[in-house]
Formats: C-alpha cells, sequence, structure tokens
C-alpha cells in the first residue's frame, strides 16, 4: 500500500472513531505544526482577540505574537 492511500485509510478510521466528516481529519506530523497551520488559516480582522492561557508552550506564544505584528489581532492572556 503507498504512503497516499495509508493516509486515507488512517483518516477514515479517525474520522469513524470520532463521528466526524474524513474531509475534517488532518494529519500533522506534531502538535506545533497544527496549532500552527490551524492558526493561521483563520480569516483573522484587525480586533480580533484570543485568549491564550499564561502556561501556553512557547510555540504557542510564537504563532500567537505572529498573527498580533501581522493582522493587528489582540492577545489576552488569561492565568490558569
Amino acid at each position: 500500500m503507498d504512503a497516499e492511500a495509508r493516509i486515507t485509510e488512517v483518516r477514515q478510521f479517525v474520522a469513524k472513531e470520532v463521528n466526524a466528516p474524513v474531509d475534517n481529519i488532518f494529519l500533522v506530523e506534531n502538535a506545533s505544526d497544527g496549532f500552527n497551520g490551524f492558526a493561521r488559516s483563520i480569516d483573522w480582522k484587525e480586533g480580533d482577540v484570543v485568549a491564550m492561557p499564561n502556561t501556553s508552550y512557547a510555540m504557542v506564544k510564537r504563532t500567537l505574537d505572529y498573527l498580533v505584528s501581522r493582522y493587528k489581532i489582540k492577545l489576552l492572556t488569561v492565568s490558569s
């Protein structure tokens, strides 16, 4: 089985397990890659607000700092 067929098979399995459409299942290298792709895929507007726990990983903070500078969103850090 080639890699593309195997990925399709895994996506179908995960979709069934979590009761979601297979088109909503994405496989990523790691959590950082997934968060970065997710955060950058949103159609941000200036003034949008994102709440971030103060215990977030540095990578999450760096991605959100990029969004603040690029889109002028507001970052709200919340104490956990």
